[in-house]
Parts: structure tokens; sequence; C-alpha cells
């Protein structure tokens, strides 16, 4: 955190703000995989 005139400015980058995503206005709209274990690679995570 650095300060300024009127206090202080919180410098933080939050996940949030680099890494997009996407979440469903509801669970029914969530499908699995057709079949099997759907294997993601590391830079889901």
């Amino acid at each position: 955190m650095t300060e300024q005139a009127n206090g202080l400015v919180d410098e933080r980058v939050f996940y949030r703000d680099i890494k997009p995503y996407d979440a469903p206005q509801e669970l029914a709209e969530l499908h699995g995989p057709a079949r099997g274990p759907m294997v993601l690679p590391l830079n889901v995570y």
C-alpha cells in the first residue's frame, strides 16, 4: 500500500481481475462430460 494525500491506496492485483472466468446463472446449466474423467491442463487451475 502507498499513501496519498487523501489516505491509503491499495495496489494489490486480484485474481478476478487477471484470470477470466464464467459462471452459470443456474446449476441446471451445468453438464458433465459425456463419459469418462476430464483431464484439465495446468493453466486452468
